[in-house]
């Protein structure tokens, strides 16, 4: 995004409306992939804790693969003190088949809606908003509070944005297009850098960044318009993940939690807050104790325990992130990486071994994969934003402190001794009414 510092124009209309807004210049998603990712951004748990952290397999019985019901989503909390509330989604993972319609009064699903087609997609932003627009519309005019979950599919693989977008930045001439099936192939050694060259590259990154264009153009007026007329609302505007494009070696997302899956933008605008830029490292999982504050609603004691913090009258300095990515049986690769502001470590895990007849192709990431077991790398943000430079055969202590601080994080709310970063599942989950 522009005003982020991209050097492609891809976001001109929310570049001005975000000036109005408070920016974090550095917020970091719990995991690179969106069910676990937008599941922490609903509770302010780790995906560990929440529990949504995998794709279902056919024929397998898989973990994790929905968000579980004694979970309680801000949805949920906002619903049982009297607002009326909404989902709207185009993503197939955040449906209720999933577990994602918690607290959903009104619930949208744009992947399997009667109008979506093969040549059309009643889920673009353009038809989505106005349907969100009527929605709000209808519960203002009836005198009750909104609350509205929206999520636009648009900028994702497989990149297609409509005219007069298509075509703006890709010039290569090429037909290369990036999916599931490419990314697949990718990871099972049947593309190779011979097939993905740097014109490819180009393409689908060119055509990635027409996606967004086309997102800005109906999103941007979409908020102004609800700033407009209905000044009270709380808006908060945030990715689950980004995407890579052979950064370290991958394409797509999900098999990673290095910088370009995890480094997202969020923009706060309220009433009571005034237009700022905030430099300091801040958290996905802090998006939902920040609503709570700013509409005046609080969790029930017994639901509290959760690492996110409201960004509302936020301190200086870097809040530590923890980040994950790695379910049951899919995704089957296993990340843990945590964050101080100034240095990442990232601890690449072993399999269990449960999962050796089932699992995917491990993607090779890094030459030490070849090694037995997990290992870990160091990055030091402030000289290497992109996490190229592994620092951790030079400064291992220091790794192995962010590790050491990330059990304390996870201990001071859970008030027991834990191996994190081999946990899949914190807890066993109680009843709805007890909480979490």
């Amino acid at each position: 995004v522009g005003w982020l510092g991209y050097e492609r124009p891809v976001t001109p209309k929310l570049d001005g409306l975000v000036r109005s807004g408070v920016v974090f210049e550095r917020a970091i998603s719990a995991s690179g992939w969106t069910k676990p990712s937008v599941a922490t951004q609903l509770t302010g748990l780790l995906p560990s804790v929440h529990g949504a952290v995998s794709q279902p397999v056919g024929g397998v019985a898989v973990n994790g693969t929905m968000l579980p019901p004694p979970i309680t989503t801000w949805v949920e909390t906002l619903r049982a003190h009297g607002w009326e509330t909404g989902m709207f989604s185009n993503n197939p993972n955040i449906l209720p088949s999933q577990g994602f319609d918690q607290g959903a009064a009104h619930f949208v699903d744009y992947v399997n809606h009667p109008e979506t087609t093969a040549d059309f997609d009643r889920g673009r932003a353009e038809h989505m908003l106005p349907d969100v627009r009527a929605w709000i519309d209808a519960q203002a005019t009836n005198g009750r509070k909104f609350a509205a979950y929206v999520h636009l599919m648009d900028p994702h693989y497989p990149y297609v944005a409509p005219e007069p977008f298509r075509g703006t930045f890709d010039k290569t001439g090429l037909d290369f297009q990036l999916d599931g099936i490419v990314c697949g192939k990718w990871m099972n050694g049947e593309l190779s850098a011979e097939d993905i060259g740097e014109a490819e590259l180009e393409r689908i990154k060119a055509i990635y960044d027409e996606e967004i264009l086309y997102t800005d153009y109906y999103l941007a007026p979409f908020l102004e318009e609800i700033r407009r007329d209905y000044p009270d609302t709380v808006i908060v505007l945030i990715s689950d993940h980004g995407e890579e494009f052979l950064e370290h070696g991958q394409l797509g997302h999900g098999q990673s939690v290095y910088a370009e899956l995890v480094n997202v933008p969020l923009v706060l605008w309220a009433p009571q807050l005034e237009p700022a830029r905030i430099p300091w490292q801040v958290r996905s999982m802090d998006v939902l104790p920040t609503v709570l504050e700013l509409v005046g609603t609080q969790r029930s004691p017994e639901d509290m325990r959760m690492l996110g913090k409201s960004l509302v009258g936020i301190e200086d300095g870097h809040r530590l992130a923890l980040m994950e990515s790695g379910g049951d049986e899919r995704p089957p690769w296993h990340w843990r990486a945590v964050s101080d502001g100034e240095f990442k470590m990232i601890e690449r895990l072993e399999n269990r071994p449960d999962q050796t007849e089932t699992q995917e192709t491990i993607p090779r990431l890094h030459p030490r994969e070849a090694e037995e077991g997990s290992y870990m790398l160091l990055y030091e943000l402030g000289a290497d934003r992109a996490e190229l430079n592994d620092l951790f055969e030079d400064d291992k202590a220091r790794a192995r402190r962010l590790r050491s601080l990330a059990e304390q994080e996870i201990e001071s709310v859970y008030m027991q001794e834990l191996d994190w970063f081999s946990t899949q599942h914190i807890f066993e989950f109680g009843t709805k009414s007890g909480g979490l």
